[in-house]
């Protein structure tokens, strides 16, 4: 949702307060710099998990409006993808996710396409980046 307050110079602001996202990483640091990232987008539900098994019990438990999913989750954050998409979680198997990668070879990117992810990011994440490719 853009918000564009009454004799705001600054451009519109995105206020995603509603939004529900679970973010899948092994590092501590990264699951922190993404949820920075989003507060700042005002995403007020953010869950973490920093495991596949966990990424797999989150996900049949809660229903989210985007996955955070990082590509080397579980040694393979794209078989935890392709799990995602060909399960019977309804709404979440057609939820957006966005798979951020330290290496973007073409190679890898073709993966993550195949297995059903919507858009690869490059490791370090900027804000702007992010929220062009959630919007």
């Amino acid at each position: 949702m853009v918000i564009q307050e009454p004799g705001a110079v600054e451009g519109p602001r995105f206020d995603l307060r509603d939004a529900k996202v679970l973010c899948a990483d092994e590092s501590s640091q990264g699951l922190e710099i993404v949820g920075q990232i989003l507060m700042g987008f005002n995403v007020q539900t953010v869950m973490r998990a920093p495991t596949a098994s966990e990424f797999r019990k989150v996900l049949g438990d809660k229903a989210f409006d985007l996955v955070l999913l990082d590509s080397g989750l579980g040694g393979n954050g794209f078989s935890e993808n392709r799990w995602l998409r060909t399960s019977r979680l309804e709404p979440n198997r057609f939820t957006p996710v966005i798979m951020p990668a330290s290496h973007t070879p073409k190679s890898q990117i073709e993966e993550a396409r195949d297995c059903g992810a919507n858009f690869v990011v490059a490791i370090p994440l900027s804000s702007a980046i992010l929220l062009q490719r959630i919007l």
